[in-house]
């Protein structure tokens, strides 16, 4: 498959583009972008963009491998080679940005090299140049002994009077005023039994936010919750799914005559015809 592989994506730079050589076998047979849309579910500027190379509109490689099987089975072309030649087609596509990352992430590493190299450097360069005094490490001998003997103050080793202690600490208690002087409440100060409870309700109402998705036909959709970054499923007919929210919901639908859509339980109106793309946002 490799040696396959390989051939497929010489003769994709020898000769033309994936998109090119899909617009070419459909135009062979006759069919146009239409038919193929009304009877595959999948929208005309999707297949479209496949056929002018516009990866960049498109969701995602898993769902254009999708869209590329349809397109094929219904023209009449080898699915699987025609995906051997869109995987060389995708290689070929992304391999700079895969060698422009690796040169990124050598960089980056050199980078952090060169910082370890001169904090060891200098971790190093400070304990070799620090002073020792005279030499040794000082022993009990040399330490202050607290107190005094004989009403006089105990002299350091060196000659020197000990300086002074301080007076001994008297512990202070601070005076609390009693459980029955103090007076519990419900609300925060400055806040009143109307905010407290408009506080309430609307913490409530965030979690009470449920969108749910039911296809009647195969679907795409890309949902964003809460300001997240957006994922992307595939529905079949019959198939359900349920999403909850604080904020709100953003959606992309490929098929809007394949998707029923309930959010609070109450159902949306019309959405669009079958294959249609329609954007969202709830509420």
């Amino acid at each position: 498959m490799a040696i396959r592989l390989r051939r497929i994506s010489n003769e994709v730079n020898q000769v033309e583009s994936f998109g090119q050589y899909l617009r070419r076998e459909r135009e062979l047979r006759n069919i146009s972008l239409e038919e193929i849309a009304e009877v595959t579910k999948i929208n005309r500027s999707l297949l479209q963009a496949i056929e002018d190379d516009r990866f960049e509109l498109l969701p995602g490689k898993l769902f254009i491998r999708g869209f590329i099987r349809s397109y094929c089975r219904h023209i009449g072309l080898d699915e699987e080679d025609v995906l051997l030649r869109f995987q060389a087609y995708w290689e070929e596509l992304n391999e700079p940005d895969v060698q422009k990352e690796e040169g990124e992430k050598s960089l980056w590493r050199m980078f952090l090299i060169i910082v370890l190299i001169v904090c060891l450097g200098g971790f190093l360069l400070f304990w070799l140049e620090k002073p020792e005094r005279d030499g040794v490490l000082p022993t009990a001998e040399d330490k202050i002994l607290p107190g005094e003997v004989g009403g006089k103050p105990l002299l350091h080793k060196s000659g020197q009077p000990e300086l002074s202690r301080p007076d001994a600490l008297i512990p202070v208690t601070p005076s609390l005023p009693s459980q029955n002087e103090v007076e519990f409440s419900g609300t925060t100060p400055g806040e009143s039994q109307d905010e407290l409870q408009q506080n309430k309700e609307a913490g409530k109402k965030e979690k009470s936010m449920v969108l749910e998705a039911r296809a009647t036909e195969e679907t795409w959709i890309k949902i964003g919750i809460d300001g997240q970054p957006p994922e992307e499923i595939i529905l079949g007919p019959g198939e359900s799914i349920t999403w909850k929210a604080t904020q709100g919901f953003n959606l992309v639908i490929g098929n809007a005559g394949g998707l029923e859509l309930f959010f609070e339980g109450e159902k949306l109106g019309y959405l669009g015809p079958p294959g249609k793309v329609v954007v969202l946002n709830l509420p």
